[in-house]
């Protein structure tokens, strides 16, 4: 499965791979509950800082996911405020996979609620996990609980449609690289297709929460038609329709989490810096 998933990224084949993913995802055992998926993963510290609002990373849908998604991001902001990441359930190895989006939702916003009662916190999202972001924040206003903020890294939304020739280039540039490879376990790679089925239909609702897109400054054009993670077809954008305040930061998609992880978590504690001065 994995060789397959590789040799489908490395020549272009992307919505090939994905109903691959998704086909095999279907076949792996479900929970329908938090209590059959046993206890829940807590979040991992990333970085310690004596800020006083902590920022809660939500990691991508796309293998390879988890904490590590944020290291170079946290190896900047250490010293500065608190960092932690939240793996998604059904990612880790003999995990079960979730039976809908609202548990998963659910499930983290437990998480957040549990571990953070006192301490404001931000809900940042990088690409796909930019939706777990904004809908855990949303689950938590529901309970009365209220994040300090949503940022949003270089995400869309599941109706946005990506050019062809940057999927391509994105999925090609994990495929061969060695390291990103091999996190990709089984589990990653079919969890990443049940999850873009999840969460295909999700749409967000607006939050009381201020909300902050970070976009990558080498972006994609706007308004391209071309498959977008789940294999369809629509113009690409990463203007959200609800309230937003939004600046860029230096990289792509990819580089702006590795190679400029330094000016990217730079930008970002200025703008919870300048939050934390208006609380």
């Amino acid at each position: 499965m994995r060789g397959l998933y590789r040799q489908a990224c490395a020549q272009g084949k992307f919505a090939a791979g994905v109903g691959v993913l998704r086909a095999a995802a279907r076949l792996r055992p479900v929970f329908d509950s938090a209590a059959e998926f046993g206890p829940p993963a807590r979040p991992v510290r990333l970085a310690t800082g004596p800020a006083p609002v902590a920022l809660v990373c939500l990691p991508s849908m796309v293998a390879p996911s988890g904490p590590h998604n944020f290291a170079r991001i946290a190896l900047h902001l250490h010293g500065l405020r608190d960092v932690f990441a939240l793996p998604h359930p059904g990612f880790g190895d003999g995990e079960l996979l979730p039976a809908n989006a609202e548990l998963v939702v659910e499930m983290h916003a437990d998480t957040v609620a549990r571990a953070f009662p006192v301490t404001p916190v931000v809900l940042a999202g990088y690409s796909s996990g930019g939706w777990l972001a904004h809908a855990i924040a949303s689950a938590l206003e529901d309970r009365g609980v209220h994040p300090a903020a949503v940022a949003l890294l270089d995400t869309w939304l599941p109706t946005d449609r990506i050019p062809e020739e940057d999927i391509h280039e994105e999925l090609r540039g994990i495929a061969v690289n060695d390291q990103a490879f091999a996190l990709m376990t089984e589990a990653q790679i079919t969890a990443q297709g049940a999850y873009l089925d999840l969460f295909e239909h999700w749409r967000p609702r607006a939050v009381a929460a201020p909300v902050m897109l970070l976009r990558a400054a080498e972006r994609m054009p706007r308004g391209t038609v071309a498959e977008d993670i789940t294999g369809h077809g629509q113009a690409w954008t990463t203007d959200w329709s609800m309230d937003h305040d939004s600046f860029d930061v230096a990289g792509d998609h990819q580089s702006m989490m590795n190679e400029h992880a330094a000016s990217t978590a730079r930008d970002l504690h200025r703008w919870l810096e300048r939050l934390e001065g208006a609380r």
